[in-house]
């Protein structure tokens, strides 16, 4: 794992792009940007605005891998990368990455073992024609 783990993007459903100003998450987890025509930082309480964490882990091309991201594993297929609680593996304590495998709706846990033999190919906001 690295520092890359607390880095963001967001999507912007409504512009259907990403979000190109900056923004910042506060002490409670809510998105702080500038609102437009305002000088001040402020809440963007915007339901369109979708923020994605960092895994920490980059694929085989030094790509940092997002929540929501798509990828191509070898053996596995294309998957997309969600965070998961207990409810994966039925035990509470074991929280963690996924890879969620599309072709056998079934989860694996990423571990830097796998993301290094995966690839980045898109995003399920930007790209969800990948997912069929």
């Amino acid at each position: 794992m690295s520092a890359d783990r607390f880095r963001f993007r967001v999507w912007d459903k409504g512009a259907n792009g990403w979000l190109k100003k900056s923004v910042y998450l506060d002490e409670y987890g809510a998105l702080v940007g500038y609102a437009p025509h305002q000088d001040e930082l402020t809440r963007l309480n915007d339901p369109n605005l979708i923020v994605m964490q960092c895994t920490g882990l980059k694929d085989k091309n030094g790509e940092p891998i997002y929540e929501g991201d798509i990828c191509k594993i070898p053996a596995c297929g294309t998957c997309s990368i969600r965070w998961a609680s207990g409810e994966v593996w039925a035990r509470p304590e074991m929280v963690g990455w996924v890879f969620v495998r599309l072709q056998y709706s079934s989860e694996v846990p990423l571990c830097p073992r796998r993301a290094d033999r995966c690839v980045v190919i898109g995003n399920i906001y930007a790209n969800p024609e990948l997912l069929k």
